[in-house]
């Protein structure tokens, strides 16, 4: 267990009242805003940012009033959104720096393994000046699994990188945490990559932060309801081919009790993912059409209504208790479907919307 106090304590513009346990078997994300103290909290855990307050991992003291570890005393690893890569090193100098020099090894997270984990394998005479950016983060996220960790510390790594990079990346912190039970604090501002990674969220605002919340609980908390996207996980089952010998490249995911179409490029029969569906992206019908260009038509009720603007409303549309998406809808169209809390609707998503 990390157990993080800090009371009462002004960093900046912000005044920091934390009070939580982090879960030692799960990934735990801390969720909020630009400027909400996410960044500060991380670093106070990795020891780079003193403040008054306590800190303790598996009954070692890394803080309290008599006490404070410097950062390499502490046996958990930071990436930040920027990969911080030694420039003068090649990739695999950059990963065997931290083998070489990190704290004492068991040998679990070889060269060879790290680099298999995150597809390094064809990089590693390069300089780190040749890399892309998903590249620059994959080697970062390798050199900090090659010290050893007890604990990961990310700070929303994924920042700038294409989709393709970040489902390649998810998929390997996720083999880690299975396969090495290794826990892990992610940071980010998007409930997407919280979502396919972690099993809770703490919330933070103005430096001030809740209690542990199930992701479950979290993705139908209605104080969400300035998003404008909704998360939704799922398994995808298998492809679909319905123009006989022509390849349309789609594949089905279980939703609750149906079953979409996507893109098949966002993973494989038998993967589990979570997908990003912007509520602009959902029409709402009365009915379900057969005339249309529109593959996912999916079943729901009206939960709640939001004003979004004079002109718009937001629909919070569950499918069932565990699974709700959003549509917004003009004012002209909500008044004319006649429009409630609890009503039968249809909600419309484009296969080539969802991400």
């Amino acid at each position: 267990m990390l157990k993080v106090k800090i009371q009462s304590v002004e960093k900046g513009s912000l005044t920091f009242d934390v009070d939580n346990e982090f879960s030692t078997d799960a990934a735990t994300a801390i969720y909020g805003p630009s400027g909400s103290g996410k960044t500060t909290l991380l670093k106070f855990i990795s020891g780079l940012v003193m403040l008054k307050g306590y800190c303790e991992f598996n009954g070692s003291t890394w803080q309290s009033a008599n006490n404070f570890l410097m950062p390499h005393e502490r046996p958990s690893s930071l990436v930040m959104q920027s990969p911080l890569l030694f420039p003068h090193l090649n990739v695999e100098q950059n990963i065997t720096f931290a083998i070489k020099y990190g704290r004492k090894k068991s040998g679990i997270y070889s060269l060879d393994y790290v680099c298999n984990l995150f597809g390094l394998d064809h990089l590693l005479s390069r300089s780190t000046k040749e890399l892309s950016g998903g590249e620059k983060q994959r080697v970062s996220l390798a050199r900090a699994l090659a010290s050893e960790p007890k604990i990961l510390l990310l700070d929303e790594p994924l920042t700038g990188l294409d989709s393709r990079s970040k489902r390649r990346i998810l998929k390997s912190l996720n083999s880690i945490k299975k396969t090495f039970s290794l826990p892990i604090i992610y940071v980010s501002h998007d409930l997407s990559e919280i979502a396919s990674l972690c099993e809770s969220v703490i919330p933070i605002e103005n430096g001030k932060t809740q209690s542990a919340i199930s992701l479950d609980s979290y993705l139908q908390d209605e104080s969400l309801g300035e998003l404008d996207y909704s998360v939704v996980c799922g398994r995808l089952s298998s492809y679909k081919n319905s123009l006989g010998d022509i390849e349309d490249k789609l594949i089905q995911m279980v939703l609750a009790s149906e079953k979409i179409l996507l893109s098949a490029n966002l993973g494989l029969p038998g993967d589990d993912v979570c997908l990003k569906i912007y509520a602009n992206d959902v029409s709402i019908t009365l009915s379900r059409h057969h005339d249309t260009s529109i593959l996912n038509i999916i079943k729901c009720h009206v939960a709640s209504i939001h004003e979004t603007t004079h002109t718009s409303r937001t629909l919070s549309l569950k499918i069932d208790e565990k699974t709700t998406i959003k549509s917004i809808v003009s004012l002209t169209s909500f008044l004319n479907l006649n429009l409630e809390v609890g009503k039968t609707v249809y909600a419309q998503i484009k296969t080539t919307s969802i991400i």
